[in-house]
């Protein structure tokens, strides 16, 4: 499942005229549609694992895809974890969500979904499971077909 806002209809049904044109400026290479993008969005939910996100985040500045937001979902750690979010990671993210209770990932992921605002919206688990390396392909890839 995608999520997209309407925004990204248009350029989703006008890709197929892309196809025919030649943006490399005579490379015979074809710039996608996606490089024209207005917004990327990065939801990560955590708990209990500061020094995790703390990498998890790292990782996302020596990305090649620039983000517009990263928002934070915090599902009740009790750990000390929200004050390590709140005094020290709550300036490298837009926005930080904490959840009264324990809802799990599930709903903090898409509480984050929520609350961001881009055209495209990457979940980014905390321990890395998906390298943010790979944004950059996963990206290209909408907008193949």
């Amino acid at each position: 499942q995608y999520f997209f806002q309407s925004s990204l209809d248009g350029a989703l049904q006008n890709s197929e005229d892309d196809k025919t044109r030649n943006y490399g400026h005579g490379t015979g290479k074809i710039l996608p549609r996606w490089t024209k993008m207005k917004s990327i969005s990065v939801v990560i939910a955590t708990k209990n694992r500061p020094e995790m996100l703390r990498t998890a985040l790292q990782s996302l500045q020596h990305s090649t895809v620039k983000f517009n937001e990263i928002i934070v979902v915090d599902d009740y750690s009790i750990d000390g974890s929200r004050e390590i979010l709140l005094n020290k990671i709550s300036k490298q993210i837009s926005r930080l969500v904490l959840n009264d209770k324990n809802y799990g990932k599930g709903y903090s992921v898409n509480r984050g979904i929520e609350f961001s605002s881009g055209d495209i919206i990457i979940i980014q688990d905390a321990d890395l499971e998906y390298d943010p390396k790979d944004y950059n392909n996963l990206i290209k890839l909408l907008f193949v077909f």
